[in-house]
């Protein structure tokens, strides 16, 4: 009041104040991951205000009328500096704090790596802060569980088995004052497979089973391979080798594939493998594979002429156990042969045909396709109806038949009865034989002949020849009865005899015998007879 206009003027002026707190203390639960603040109370305090400061400049606090607050929301992996702000009518801040640590943070940087041919899995991850161990674990799709506990930051799982998906988590253990775990991470997945980082889950692959390889069909080139599903596969490879060095090959996602263009008459090695995209299974050995026999190759004809057979050989076929031979009419009648051997006679044809001749092998699963046909034609049908006469003055036999093809040429034999053959050949069906032997029965027979064979011996006929004339002739002339007694050696063959008086070459006597004489009657005195003798079978 006694200032003046515009003079300056300090006034001091004290606010009431409040003590601050002089004891702090944290119970941490790294359970929760709470921190409860405790403090001492302060005379003229009101209420109080617990303040968490952490590294990275974030603030939690809480409230109480009382001595202590829970500080919820923490970080993890960080210390906290916890101060006490006394609230009245003004604050007043602690001069003192209490820190404390957090759990550790779930490792970070999770790597999985896998050996496929061994199965083993390494699981590494970043290290954290205030770890005293680890815990790393393995699921696998079964629920089975597997533990690795370890100082560093990677374990090995050997255990694991192919065909499962496996889920893998860590967590560290805190080696701050309360023995705290940090939170589990996040499952990862891997299959075992090869050496590679996983980014993905997928199954791994096992080896098939039950590999079964065949022709998709006796009349295709190609193989098929069947195989029970191997568990974690998504695709598999066959791989085929044949004896004859040929290499096959197919993939599918199924359970089976074709190999096609397969040369016949192999035995093929087999292999398969199995795959997720990312791992590869050994390579597994399958039983042989055994494709359709060959067509048997350079079939030729051994004829055997004159029996309706032919007789066919080939070159051995590759994988072939078995062949059989077929010769075909054109109205599709059949006969065949089998043999295990490369040659077969097939009996039973019909004469004078042409046949189509070929082979054909067997494995007992698959026939092969036929070898190249050829053509084959029968010896001749045999005539029939065989007729002989003989002429006994001229000693000659007239043979005549029936052929039963049209063309071709005839042969007829004569073999007498001590084994003498004659021969008459002709293209017609009639032929006469000379010089017959008297006395004598020839068995005749006709054959046909061909360019190549001649056909089986007719039925054969018998003839026998004129007899022979009788030797020794004699006579006695009886003059009281003016008769002439003729006698003589018994001829071959004859049954009757004829004695014949010849006078001016004119027959005027005779007398007839089945003996070696016979009586001449009523000769004419004074005369000349030329006596002849003829003889009958």
């Amino acid at each position: 009041m006694f200032l003046q206009p515009g003079e300056p003027s300090t006034v001091p002026y004290s606010t009431s104040s409040v003590a601050s707190v002089t004891s702090i203390s944290v119970d941490y639960s790294c359970t929760n991951n709470v921190a409860t603040v405790s403090w001492s109370p302060v005379t003229g305090a009101r209420s109080y205000r617990a303040v968490a400061s952490g590294i990275n400049g974030t603030s939690l606090t809480c409230s109480s009328n009382g001595t202590s607050c829970p500080i919820i929301g923490l970080g993890c992996g960080q210390p906290y500096t916890v101060q006490i702000v006394s609230i009245a009518d003004c604050e007043t801040t602690s001069n003192i704090s209490y820190t404390f640590d957090t759990v550790p943070c779930p490792p970070q940087n999770l790597k999985l790596y896998r050996e496929c041919l061994s199965n083993v899995i390494i699981f590494s991850w970043a290290p954290t802060n205030d770890a005293s161990y680890y815990i790393a674990k393995s699921v696998d799709t079964n629920g089975v569980v597997n533990e690795c506990v370890t100082q560093t930051t990677s374990c090995f799982f050997t255990q694991t088995d192919c065909g499962q998906t496996y889920n893998f988590t860590v967590h560290s253990v805190f080696s701050g004052a309360w023995a705290c775990s940090a939170m589990e991470t996040l499952p990862i997945s891997v299959s075992t497979g090869k050496s590679q980082p996983v980014s993905s889950p997928s199954s791994a692959p096992c080896l098939p089973q039950n590999v079964r390889t065949s022709a998709t069909s006796c009349l295709s080139d190609s193989l098929i391979t069947t195989w029970d599903p191997a568990p974690g596969a998504l695709s598999y490879f066959v791989l085929a080798q044949g004896s004859r060095d040929s290499v096959y090959n197919c993939t599918s996602q199924g359970t089976s594939c074709v190999m096609t263009n397969v040369v016949c008459g192999q035995s093929l090695s087999v292999w398969i493998t199995a795959s997720n995209n990312e791992c590869t299974t050994n390579i597994l050995l399958a039983d042989v594979a055994e494709t359709i026999p060959c067509a048997p190759q350079d079939v030729s004809l051994a004829s055997t002429c004159g029996s309706y057979s032919l007789t066919l050989s080939w070159l051995t076929s590759n994988n072939a156990i078995f062949y059989t031979a077929k010769a075909v009419l054109p109205d599709s009648s059949i006969s065949s042969c089998s043999t295990m051997d490369n040659q077969c006679e097939i009996t039973g044809l019909q004469c004078g045909q042409t046949y189509e001749a070929f082979v054909m092998s067997t494995n007992f699963i698959c026939n092969s396709t036929d070898s190249q046909h050829i053509i084959v034609k029968t010896a001749p049908c045999a005539p029939v109806n065989v007729q002989a006469v003989k002429d006994c003055h001229w000693n000659t036999a007239t043979v005549q038949w029936q052929g039963q093809q049209p063309g071709g040429s005839y042969v007829a034999r004569l073999v007498d009865n001590e084994g003498a053959v004659l021969n008459c050949s002709t293209s017609s069906n009639i032929c006469s034989v000379p010089n017959l032997r008297c006395g004598h029965t020839y068995n005749i027979t006709v054959r046909q002949m061909d360019t190549n064979c001649s056909s089986l011996p007719s039925t054969s006929v018998l003839l026998d020849s004129a007899p022979c004339a009788p030797q020794n002739v004699s006579t006695v002339l009886a003059c009281d009865t003016n008769s002439l007694n003729v006698s003589w050696s018994p001829a071959v063959t004859s049954l009757s005899y004829t004695a014949i008086g010849v006078w001016n070459g004119v027959t005027v006597l005779s007398c007839s015998s089945q003996n070696n004489s016979c009586n001449m009657q009523g000769l004419q005195c004074g005369q000349q007879y030329n006596v002849t003798h003829m003889n009958y079978p």
